[in-house]
């Protein structure tokens, strides 16, 4: 899931064209020898939700600075910001894997949204799963990949290099989660 003005999720569909779910769309996700698909998801208003939000608020730097001062209030004095962002990534994730009969894979996660420990713990504890959370944004560096692959850098898939920079795993809170879920 790449978190940036909107929400963009991406889950690989394998070499064999099927019919997406209700709501998802099917993609060609890259071409070597063979298509890949995919299957895409979107939220239309994720880091946008935050600018409005500080706009309103008037609190300095956007939503970078909305999602700092959530992350140091000690309490919510029972006042509750339900982050639709995370539930309607919930809900996208839980249509890709729908037809598939399985549960949610590791998640990995990157953009400007995950900056956010509180942003990207609150989206970890709604899911009930664990984010992978990249130090690097995927979508220009895969990019830059298939460009490469495509220039003839590398012979095939099996050759590229891994990507640089680490990846941070943010655990549900099993409390946290279990109240997300029966409220909602």
């Amino acid at each position: 899931v790449t978190y940036g003005t909107g929400a963009f999720l991406w889950a690989n569909a394998g070499h064999t064209p099927r019919e997406a779910p209700q709501g998802i769309l099917r993609t060609i996700a890259w071409r070597t020898d063979r298509p890949t698909y995919a299957y895409e998801g979107f939220v239309m208003y994720a880091g946008k939700v935050l600018e409005w939000l500080g706009a309103r608020l008037a609190v300095a730097g956007g939503a970078v600075g909305v999602a700092a001062e959530a992350g140091k209030a000690r309490t919510s004095a029972g006042v509750t910001l339900v982050e639709a962002v995370c539930f309607q990534v919930r809900a996208a994730l839980e249509t890709i894997l729908s037809d598939q009969g399985a549960g949610l894979p590791p998640i990995r996660v990157d953009g400007g949204m995950t900056r956010s420990r509180y942003f990207t713990q609150l989206q970890a504890d709604v899911l009930g799963q664990a984010l992978l959370r990249s130090s690097m944004d995927a979508t220009p560096y895969g990019a830059a990949l298939m460009a490469g692959l495509g220039a003839g850098l590398w012979r095939g898939s099996a050759d590229l290099p891994a990507p640089a920079g680490g990846k941070e795993r943010v655990d549900p809170d099993p409390a946290a989660t279990a109240g997300w879920n029966q409220r909602y």
